[in-house]
C-alpha cells in the first residue's frame, strides 16, 4: 500500500489539527511572569496596634496607705456618736458623708463617702477574720489595733447598714464574792472604825437570816447595814462593797465603766466643743459687726456737731 504523501492532504485536517493546539496550549497572559512587587521601606510601614490608653471616665482602683487607713478608723471612732438615735435621722445617714469631710479637714486625706464606706468594710472584715482564725496574736500596728476597737464598737445590721454594737452597752453584772473566799488582803477595812459605838452597832445590827415577803407572796433577801459609823470617807450604804446577808459578809466589787461608755462620753465632749468654737465664731462676726456699726455712728455724730 502506497503512503500518500502530505501534500496531498486536505487542508481541513490542519485546521483540526491547529484548534486543538491552541486548546491544550497555556495562554499568553498566564504563561507571561509575574510582576515584581514593589518594597517598600519599614520606616515607612504603620503597624496597627492597639489602643492602650484608657478613656478619661474609666474608674482606677484607689490605693490606700497605712497613714490613710489608720486617719479612717479614728475619724470613724471620732464620729461614732451620730449613730446613736433613730435610724431615720438624716445626720445618721450622712455618716460616711462626715467621715469624708472629717478626713479632708483634719488629716488632709481626700476621699469620698463610697470609698471611706468600701475601705472601712474592707478593714472591719480583716479584723473579724483575724480575732476569728488568729485570737493568740495581738496586734502589732496602729490600724490592727483600731480595727480591733472598731468591731468593739461597730457592727453592721442586716441590711447591711453601721450600726453600734449594742452587746458593749451595758455594763457587766459586778460578781458577788463570800468574804471565806477573799484574801486579807483585799477586803477594804481601811475606812472602818473600831470604836465601842461601832462595834455595839455591830453586834445589833447582824441577827439570823431573815425574809420577807411582799404581797404577790414572793420572797426576797434584805442586806442589812453592817456599822453606821464611818470615817472621813463617808459612804452611802448603796454604794458600799460590804453587804451582810445575816451572819455571812459578802463583798460585792464596784461596777466599772465599759469602753463603750467612756467613748461615747467623748464623742458627745467632741461634739461639744465643735458647737462651742462654732458659737465663739458667731459671737466674734456679730461684735465686728457692732463695732463696724458703732464706728459710723461715731463718724456720723462727729459730722454733725461739726456742722452745726
Amino acid at each position: 500500500m502506497n503512503a500518500t504523501p502530505l501534500f496531498n492532504m486536505e487542508p481541513s485536517i490542519y485546521l483540526v489539527q491547529h484548534a486543538l493546539e491552541d486548546q491544550y496550549l497555556p495562554s499568553a497572559a498566564a504563561s507571561a511572569p509575574p510582576a515584581a512587587v514593589p518594597m517598600v521601606p519599614s520606616q515607612h510601614l504603620q503597624i496597627q496596634q492597639p489602643a492602650t490608653e484608657q478613656h478619661p471616665s474609666t474608674r482606677q482602683r484607689t490605693q490606700w496607705t497605712q497613714k490613710e487607713d489608720a486617719c479612717l478608723l479614728e475619724s470613724a471612732l471620732t464620729l461614732s456618736h451620730i449613730l446613736v438615735g433613730d435610724l431615720d435621722f438624716k445626720a445618721r445617714k450622712l455618716f460616711w458623708h462626715h467621715v469624708s469631710q472629717t478626713l479632708m479637714s483634719d488629716h488632709l486625706v481626700s476621699k469620698n463617702r463610697r470609698q471611706c464606706r468600701d475601705r472601712f468594710k474592707l478593714l472591719y472584715q480583716r479584723a473579724v477574720s483575724r480575732n476569728t482564725f488568729d485570737r493568740h496574736l495581738q496586734p502589732t500596728t496602729q490600724v490592727e489595733v483600731l480595727s480591733d476597737k472598731c468591731t468593739r464598737m461597730f457592727k453592721f445590721s442586716q441590711h447591711r447598714e453601721l450600726t453600734l454594737n449594742t452587746m458593749n452597752n451595758g455594763s457587766p453584772p459586778s460578781p458577788t464574792i463570800h468574804a471565806s473566799s477573799i484574801p486579807p488582803s483585799r477586803v477594804p477595812t481601811s475606812h472602818l472604825i473600831a470604836t465601842p459605838s461601832t462595834t455595839s452597832s455591830l453586834a445589833s445590827t447582824i441577827k439570823s437570816p431573815r425574809r420577807e415577803t411582799d404581797n404577790s407572796g414572793d420572797t426576797a433577801r434584805t442586806a442589812l447595814p453592817i456599822a453606821h459609823s464611818w470615817s472621813d470617807h463617808n459612804t452611802p450604804f448603796g454604794n458600799s462593797p460590804l453587804e451582810s446577808f445575816g451572819n455571812s459578809i459578802e463583798y460585792r466589787e464596784p461596777t466599772a465603766s465599759t469602753s463603750w461608755e467612756i467613748q461615747t462620753v467623748v464623742s458627745t465632749l467632741v461634739s461639744m466643743k465643735h458647737q462651742i468654737n462654732h458659737l465663739s465664731n458667731r459671737i466674734e462676726c456679730i461684735a465686728k459687726v457692732l463695732s463696724v456699726n458703732d464706728s459710723h455712728v461715731g463718724t456720723e455724730s462727729l459730722k454733725d456737731t461739726h456742722f452745726t
